[in-house]
């Protein structure tokens, strides 16, 4: 069965190894073998952004994507590791040319898959399906609540800092929709 407490401690250590993603990596495929443990452990109830655990090492965090919602291109500034344990994330890959985003490529992952971002990644994430909560853990190599971040927004998107007030705006008005 799934032990969150156990799951913090064992990232703490693996972002200590010298290859941080690859250990995660192996975490969240073994917590992925038991997707009715995690979910017991990890409800999904409402769209949600609830963080598990922050440090300066790692940060862990439950996402939860209301039907058809879509979150805009953004950074992170540090590597991630998205484990899906409900449903399915649509990720649209970016880079910056000139200072403007270019598509580069789509990353789909779906229950027990896992999506492996570099620390220079842009991306956006929808939830493709139109009746289902999709759910997953996202492991980021360092302090992710602290870093200066940017959220691209708008046509042509421009780049803006990253606002927690506005994330959660939009995770309280996808819940509206439900």
């Amino acid at each position: 069965m799934f032990d969150l407490e156990n799951f913090i401690a064992s990232c703490q250590v693996a972002v200590t190894q010298e290859e941080p993603i690859a250990a995660v990596h192996e975490l969240l495929a073994e917590a992925l073998s038991d997707r009715r443990g995690v979910a017991v452990a990890l409800p999904v109830t409402k769209a949600e952004l609830c963080p598990l655990y922050s440090g300066p090492d790692v940060t862990i965090i439950k996402v939860v994507w209301a039907p058809n919602m879509q979150f805009p291109p953004h950074d992170h500034l540090t590597w991630a590791c998205n484990g899906i344990y409900r449903g399915v994330e649509h990720n649209v890959l970016y880079r910056l040319v000139e200072g403007a985003l270019v598509e580069t490529g789509v990353l789909d992952l779906g229950e027990g898959e896992i999506g492996l971002l570099d620390d220079d990644a842009i991306h956006s994430v929808t939830n493709p399906r139109s009746s289902e909560l999709s759910a997953a853990i996202h492991v980021y190599g360092g302090d992710f609540v602290s870093l200066p971040r940017s959220n691209w927004v708008g046509a042509p998107p421009r780049r803006v800092r990253a606002d927690v007030a506005q994330t959660r705006a939009m995770f309280e008005e996808a819940n509206r929709s439900l």
